[in-house]
């Protein structure tokens, strides 16, 4: 009997120690494994949460300066179940907002308004915040005072997607896919934690993008265009390696208030530096490569033109109707004489022109992270007779984009190799860079001797051409070509696309503009203009 007992006893000890086992694991588990988890299980128990504003990864520029949440704001933090006075409370909002007496009360009243976050109209509160009901929080206002709205893009503010431009591109590296809230904290008896306070919750890593815009070069670019108040693009190259320095499109939208801009035919959200246009006779570079690398054409031999040159019964007129008379291929391209380079392409033929224009990117979508269109060239038929005209003087169904024409002129200083364009350069994470995109070696589109050549004649062009106006002597020269596209009779689009400074190009610049006079007028002055700026920095 006794051994029996003794042996109940043993196994009721051995089921305790059991059962006393499972609990410290159970308790290990809780607090050590899944500790934060329940913490902050426990935590939202005591809170009251408002969806705000989603926080996501910034956009920077090449040296960290960011494109994104440059600015801060003060925000009234309204929880109406701890309100004493509301009288004091809507005075307060009063103050600090734009709303009226009654819209505050049918807010702070409402039962489904938990929690309420303002925007103020003032950023310094001095005021003694005893309010009970009330609390101030800062927090990134991601669109003011920033540059490249059409590079950037905007996003949904009702579920916080990237909509358009590199906000869309990136968006899930740029969110994290997360949900961040506004988490106001209370205690067992419903009174207001102040050592939590109020946090912003974001439970998932979000990541930022380092692009190859310069900030003050962006700028000077987007301060040109608003000083002449042109429509159009501007695009800026690093004419060593083609990577994007500067992108601007005008007209200029507002990120915060896209609604405004969705029935507008003014083109507002139209990124213009990645549009098709006709590119007139910046597409003579094309032509006089296609001529100069088979060795159709010597710079200096001579053509006559008469002012018109007609081809098949189609009179196409030059740029100086009076008339050039005889005139050498080199001067022909500084002072663009449209029926000179009619002769040359009907010599080189569409076939070698279409050949060229390919090689040089026309045709072609480049990866740089945004959409863009390819650019245009006609078919064979629509070459024949009189359409050869039209080719070699850059119209008919010839487009490209201005970053098109950026590329050529690039390609063209780098001795014939052409680089793809780089916009954005790496992720970056809180603890680390991931380079996406590495400068490449480029591949080699015309003979080092062709490119040369073609640099002399754009310097020609600027020095007694019709870029005469860019005068930038000492700042190094430039060298570039003038386009003038007729959109419909008395409405032209003109075009300058260049590089500076003559000797050793660094920046490579491309301005077009809607409605302009002639590219060696308007263009060229807003050319000279960001040249002159960017150098001297």
């Amino acid at each position: 009997m006794f051994a029996m007992d003794f042996k109940r006893y043993k196994i009721l000890n051995l089921f305790f120690i059991f059962i006393c086992f499972l609990l410290v694991i159970r308790l290990f588990y809780i607090q050590v494994v899944n500790g934060d988890y329940y913490g902050e299980k426990a935590m939202n128990q005591r809170s009251l949460s408002f969806r705000f504003y989603p926080i996501r990864g910034d956009i920077y520029d090449r040296n960290f300066i960011p494109l994104t949440g440059r600015n801060f704001h003060t925000y009234i933090v309204v929880i109406p179940s701890l309100i004493n006075s509301p009288q004091e409370v809507i005075s307060f909002i009063k103050k600090y907002t734009n709303y009226s007496e009654e819209e505050i009360f049918n807010m702070i009243t409402n039962p489904k308004n938990n929690v309420l976050v303002l925007k103020s109209s003032k950023d310094d509160i001095v005021e003694d915040m005893s309010i009970k009901g009330i609390e101030i929080m800062k927090y990134e206002d991601r669109y003011e005072d920033t540059l490249a709205h059409h590079v950037i893009g905007y996003i949904n503010k009702r579920d916080g997607y990237g909509e358009s431009g590199l906000e869309k591109t990136f968006n899930e590296v740029l969110s994290g896919n997360n949900r961040d809230e506004l988490a106001v904290f209370f205690d067992a008896n419903k009174n207001f934690i102040r050592g939590l306070g109020i946090r912003v919750l974001n439970k998932n890593q979000t990541y930022s993008i380092k692009t190859t815009l310069d900030y003050h070069i962006q700028k000077t670019v987007e301060d040109v265009l608003d000083k002449y108040k042109r429509n159009g693009a501007v695009v800026v190259l690093d004419a060593k390696n083609s990577e994007i320095l500067a992108m601007a499109s005008r007209p200029n939208f507002d990120q915060d208030n896209i609604e405004k801009y969705l029935k507008s035919t003014e083109s507002e959200l139209l990124n213009k530096a990645l549009l098709n246009y006709a590119p007139g006779s910046v597409f003579k570079i094309i032509v006089a490569a296609a001529a100069l690398e088979k060795g159709i054409v010597d710079l200096d031999e001579q053509f006559f033109c008469d002012g018109f040159y007609i081809v098949n019964g189609v009179k196409f007129r030059c740029y100086k109707e009076e008339k050039h008379g005889y005139i050498s291929f080199e001067e022909a391209f500084s002072k663009s004489c449209n029926s000179t380079f009619i002769q040359v392409a009907q010599r080189v033929g569409y076939k070698n022109i279409i050949d060229m224009a390919k090689k040089f990117g026309v045709g072609e979508v480049f990866d740089i992270d945004l959409p863009m269109e390819k650019g245009s060239l006609p078919d064979e038929r629509d070459a024949m007779g009189a359409g050869i005209g039209n080719l070699a003087i850059g119209q008919g169904k010839v487009a490209i984009t201005p970053l098109h024409a950026a590329e050529i002129i690039a390609t063209i200083v780098n001795g014939g190799i052409r680089k793809n364009p780089v916009l954005v350069k790496s992720i970056v994470s809180s603890d680390k860079e991931q380079v996406l995109h590495n400068s490449d070696e480029g591949i080699r589109v015309i003979s080092e001797k062709t490119a040369l050549k073609l640099k002399e004649m754009m310097g020609k062009v600027v020095l007694e051409g019709t870029g005469s106006k860019i005068k930038l002597g000492e700042y190094g020269g430039a060298g570039g070509k003038s386009g003038t596209a007729e959109v419909t009779k008395n409405i032209n689009n003109t075009w300058f696309a260049g590089f500076v400074p003559y000797e050793k190009p660094r920046f490579i610049i491309v301005v077009f503009l809607e409605k302009g006079t002639t590219g060696g007028d308007d263009a060229a002055q807003l050319f000279y203009e960001i040249a002159k700026s960017i150098l001297q920095r």
